[in-house]
């Protein structure tokens, strides 16, 4: 990890123990201090898995031991360009003796969370009830998050026993949830952004696609999912379901930034969009409410918007059609002096524009090998070159060529380390430009530079209005 993220990364560390204090202190109505106090003694009795934890503190020890253990794993595994894959914290294993090697260092680092987290997970079964003999599924990739989801959703066999004949003959669904307002609302942020942070895993990083389902459909159930969950209880008004839709939205973009997954530009230029499908699905989710609760409508409901999310997260995401950004620009020269400075520019300054200090790539300078139709001009950018082959070479009116290479569109800018995300390589892909010159009048003249390209993300329309306005080779 690089010395000017040391700060970012230890803020993380502080804020996730502080929110996470604020937040279990409010649900057990604890002062922070003694939060603090508690979770250590929980980890001390974790390493002998003595007793029992409830879901709340789970939870919070689980939060709280993944931060800590994505941190340190940054440090140790720091390299150029490179961080711990996404996969570690699902602890996938490595395939090969490559990565074998890479993985021995932090291993010894690793012994003190796998063995407090295997006492937590044997402690919360005991206490929901539940046969310590899932404790294994802790250490399987990707099937260990949905164990945690399920041990910190069951409620404690003691609270199950507590309850009246009314109670128990409720579904199960309803008794996992809690019973003050605070902390139903919490467990409804906390699944929901689960569910979205496995969903961007799955689609963008699992399947690569980065289709509708993914950038329409996910916010969509989440925002339905958070206002049916929300509402098992008490009918909640319009306005309680689209906060919390928007609030589980807004923890979903915080989690995908702290573990690295997205970078903060495509997070801010995804709200916009996410914001509107989940208030959508949080309008549906309301409307579901009406049905009766002790009928299969919300049942189904909520079954059928999932299966079309898993369904069309496997569709493949069809090639967009090529598409073309045209920019013009007069200058009081003739076109004899114009076009030296077309084929080839000297290093220029870097852009001092917000959106360029986030990471979106800008132009440096232009070199051309040859002269003429086959010459090689090398378009270079902040993150690489376009190489580009010379098609058309009519001095001094008209340049046209294809591109044979394109460098990643943007640099994922995340203050808590370096984001290799699947969309940077081969997902946008600039076809060919053209420049030509006219002069309109006396020593003026127009330059046109047109730029076809093509990119594999849906919606098109959308990412057309991001994607036009950028710099083009």
């Amino acid at each position: 990890m690089e010395t000017d993220n040391l700060p970012w990364a230890f803020a993380r560390v502080v804020i996730s123990l502080s929110f996470g204090a604020f937040i279990v202190g409010r649900y057990e109505k604890m002062p922070m201090k003694a939060v603090a106090q508690r979770l250590v003694r929980l980890c001390i009795a974790a390493l002998m898995a003595r007793g029992t934890v409830t879901r709340a503190w789970f939870v919070y020890a689980g939060v709280v031991l993944s931060v800590l253990k994505t941190t340190i794993d940054a440090f140790v595994r720091a390299k150029p360009g490179k961080v711990p894959p996404i996969d570690d914290w699902l602890m996938a294993f490595p395939t090969d003796l490559a990565g074998m090697q890479e993985l021995l260092p932090t291993i010894w680092w690793s012994v003190p969370f796998i063995w407090v987290g295997t006492g937590l997970c044997i402690m919360r079964l005991r206490d929901a009830g539940l046969p310590r003999i899932l404790v294994p599924l802790f250490f399987f990739p990707a099937v260990n998050v949905l164990f945690f989801i399920v041990c910190s959703s069951v409620p404690s066999a003691a609270e199950e026993k507590g309850n009246n004949f009314e109670e128990s003959s409720r579904s199960l669904f309803a008794r996992m949830l809690p019973q003050s307002d605070f902390g139903i609302a919490a467990f409804t942020v906390l699944q929901c952004s689960f569910i979205g942070v496995i969903g961007v895993l799955a689609g963008a990083y699992g399947l690569g696609n980065y289709g509708a389902p993914l950038f329409l459909g996910l916010p969509f159930f989440m925002g339905f999912l958070s206002a049916i969950l929300y509402g098992v209880r008490t009918r909640r008004t319009l306005k309680e379901c689209i906060g919390i839709a928007l609030l589980a939205l807004f923890f979903t973009a915080c989690a995908l930034v702290c573990f690295l997954i997205e970078g903060i530009v495509c997070i801010l230029v995804l709200l916009p969009v996410g914001a509107a499908l989940a208030v959508m699905g949080a309008v549906v989710g309301f409307s579901v409410q009406a049905l009766p609760p002790e009928g299969s409508g919300r049942t189904q409901s909520s079954i059928v918007c999932g299966l079309a999310l898993a369904v069309g997260l496997v569709l493949p995401v069809p090639n967009s059609a090529t598409l073309s950004s045209v920019t013009k620009v007069t200058v009081n020269r003739a076109p004899q002096e114009v076009w030296p400075h077309v084929i080839a520019f000297s290093e220029i300054s870097p852009p001092k524009e917000w959106i360029f200090l986030q990471g979106v790539a800008y132009p440096i300078r232009a070199r051309i090998e040859g002269h003429g139709v086959g010459a090689i001009r090398y378009c270079e950018f902040s993150t690489g070159p376009f190489i580009e082959p010379i098609t058309v070479w009519n001095e001094p009116h008209e340049l046209r060529f294809t591109v044979t290479e394109t460098p990643p569109a943007l640099t994922e800018f995340n203050p808590l380390g370096t984001v290799i995300a699947p969309h940077l390589d081969g997902y946008f892909e600039s076809l060919g430009g053209q420049f030509l010159l006219t002069e309109i009048a006396p020593n003026v003249t127009e330059i046109q530079a047109t730029t076809w390209y093509t990119h594999k993300v849906a919606p098109v329309w959308y990412w057309e209005l991001i994607s036009d306005p950028s710099p083009h080779p």
